[in-house]
C-alpha cells in the first residue's frame, strides 16, 4: 500500500486529488479547501494544500 504524498503525513493512502495518492483525512481536508475557495471565504494565495499539491505533482513529472 502507497502512504500518503502530503507533507508530514505517515498515514496510507486511500484517494487520489489531482493523480496525487492522498489519505482519507488529507483528501477531507483538500476538499474542504476547496469548497472554501470556491464559495470565495478564502483567496487563492490561501489555499496551502492546494499548493502543496501543485509541488508535489510537479516533482513527478
Amino acid at each position: 500500500m502507497k502512504g500518503c504524498r502530503m507533507p508530514g503525513c505517515q498515514r496510507f493512502a486511500s484517494r487520489h486529488w489531482a493523480l496525487v495518492d492522498v489519505c482519507y483525512h488529507c483528501f477531507d481536508n483538500i476538499q474542504a479547501e476547496t469548497q472554501r475557495f470556491y464559495a470565495k471565504r478564502i483567496k487563492a494565495s490561501e489555499r496551502t494544500l492546494y499548493k502543496q499539491i501543485q509541488n508535489i505533482r510537479g516533482k513527478a513529472q
